[in-house]
């Protein structure tokens, strides 16, 4: 047998055809879907269809040993998409009938096939198929819609699910598949249904966007800061390139023997040894290298770059005083180079980061939040909830933070859940000492100082302002509209028990934040 055709016929265990009329002989392209069904094309028609697969026919075979071809001579170019994909696709490009019962989930899968391969005829159909399940699942639809930046989809299902009525809506228009989407475009459409069914005017869709942020909100995007990178390259570019450094005369005193070499194309000037030392991993690339000097050449860009190098080089991965990149951008790249330094098994780089990120709990607890839930950094992420749950000038229904474009909406439901656990349970406290707790003998009380024992008590509940606002409340409503000053000393003795079981209620409050970890994929932006 020849060595062709062993290759064919080795190759082809497992394979079988598609249903008619994708299994004809006169095809002359073979597309196997992940699940080996084979369907027999056109060139022609998949050319006119798609640039993408235009430029793949125009470049041809690479006459590799491995490339596979029919027992007929039949070029067969493997795909990502199953059966099921390609059949929808090829259903849309050839005039044949189409599927009259494809589902939602179905509908999602080739629209993204559609988007891959640039066949925008498929797009559109697949689009009205979407639509037309808006009316009955308005909240998958939304999904779908943010995943594959249908925006004008993602905006009438907002508007569906507006209408919907409030005993058959999630607790806080949450389904699971939203973890899918991020945290942002989850709170713009909550922000959206509190609007109710007025009628927006034109200038409120001219500014809001469900998919991405808007530009005009001024919110810089965590995939897109490409200011920094250019800023970064310029700073390179000056006279003295090792001047990223914030003491660039090490390298005068230490001359730069390694050169990482960044996605963007930009050059850096570093040390072996501080990288080796830092990293088992970048210590491995270095010795396999036979450059000199060493050119490490990394996937990631040169602003992300920026933050590994520093944290290897012992500054930290947060600093307000970086001229380079700002500090709410450093906290956008912030999960990305956590990522990056658990990739290159940074350890100490990671512990030094949760400490730097924990320096940021009381200035920004809502954006400590986000970051360290994405990164499943449970310790960081409970003890910034409840700082943000805790201080009444936070609204979390109204307050957005940036981080929320780079995080999964599961982040923002947790948070939200936790803050109605906690609301309820201090309501409740206070609804039970909304009555006398002490027996009728403990007054009246009189001659006692009531403005001590009044502003003596942030002394003891201040680490929770929402607390002391609620026993102060208290306090202030029961002398005025009841009893007088002479209650005061048992008031205090009221409130010391309201307290306690305001904490005790409250430490029932848990934060749940699922099974993230830091090597765990964010949802990803819309697709193009």
């Amino acid at each position: 047998m020849s060595t062709t055709s062993s290759r064919i016929h080795s190759k082809f265990l497992g394979h079988t055809w598609a249903t008619a009329p994708f299994d004809r002989e006169d095809g002359d392209i073979i597309l196997l879907s992940s699940d080996l069904v084979r369907f027999s094309l056109h060139k022609a028609i998949l050319s006119i269809s798609s640039p993408v697969f235009t430029d793949m026919f125009t470049l041809g075979s690479s006459n590799h040993p491995d490339d596979q071809v029919s027992d007929r001579g039949i070029p067969i170019i493997p795909v990502s998409e199953d059966s099921n994909v390609l059949d929808g696709l090829a259903r849309v490009l050839y005039p044949v009938c189409r599927s009259s019962t494809m589902n939602l989930p179905d509908a999602a899968k080739v629209m993204e096939a559609a988007k891959k391969y640039q066949i925008m005829v498929v797009m559109d159909a697949m689009t009205d198929c979407i639509n037309k399940f808006i009316d009955g699942t308005p909240l998958a639809v939304f999904v779908i819609a943010c995943r594959l930046n249908l925006e004008a989809t993602a905006r009438a299902a907002a508007e569906r699910a507006v209408r919907m009525p409030a005993d058959s809506a999630p607790d806080h228009y949450y389904i699971p598949e939203m973890e899918n989407i991020t945290a942002g475009s989850y709170f713009r459409l909550l922000s959206h249904i509190r609007r109710g069914d007025t009628v927006a005017p034109p200038s409120y869709w001219a500014a809001f966007s469900f998919v991405e942020r808007h530009p005009s909100a001024n919110v810089p995007r965590p995939n897109a800061l490409t200011s920094v990178a250019v800023r970064f390259s310029a700073v390179l570019e000056r006279n003295n390139p090792s001047s990223w450094h914030p003491a660039p005369e090490i390298f005068v005193r230490h001359p730069a023997d390694c050169i990482v070499r960044c996605s963007d194309g930009v050059e850096v000037p570093t040390h072996g040894i501080v990288l080796s030392l830092a990293s088992p991993v970048l210590a491995e690339l270095i010795t396999a290298s036979h450059e000199t000097p060493t050119v490490l050449e990394l996937p990631e860009e040169s602003a992300l770059v920026f933050g590994i190098l520093r944290m290897l080089y012992g500054y930290p991965l947060l600093d307000s005083s970086e001229s380079v990149i700002t500090l709410a951008q450093q906290r956008l790249y912030f999960p990305k180079t956590i990522r990056a330094l658990t990739k290159y098994k940074v350890s100490a780089g990671i512990q030094q980061s949760r400490i730097s990120l924990r320096s940021l709990l009381r200035s920004h607890p809502l954006s400590v939040y986000f970051i360290a839930h994405g990164l499943g950094w449970r310790e960081e992420a409970e003890e910034a909830a409840t700082m943000v749950v805790s201080d009444p000038n936070i609204n979390i229904q109204t307050k957005y933070v940036a981080e929320m474009e780079g995080v999964s909406a599961k982040a923002y439901f947790d948070l939200l859940r936790y803050h109605h656990s906690y609301e309820t349970s201090l309501n409740a406290v206070v609804e039970i000492f909304n009555t006398r707790q002490l027996a009728g003998h403990f007054y009246p009380d009189p001659g006692y100082d009531w403005a001590h024992a009044l502003f003596a008590i942030p002394n003891v509940v201040l680490n929770n302002e929402k607390i002391y606002v609620s026993i102060l409340k208290r306090e202030v409503e029961k002398n005025d509209r009841t009893f007088g000053t002479s209650f005061i000393r048992n008031l205090v003795k009221e409130s010391r028990m309201m307290e306690d079981k305001m904490r005790t209620s409250l430490a029932q409050c848990k934060l749940n934040i699922g099974g993230n970890d830091a090597e765990k994929d964010p949802p990803k932006g819309p697709s193009a």
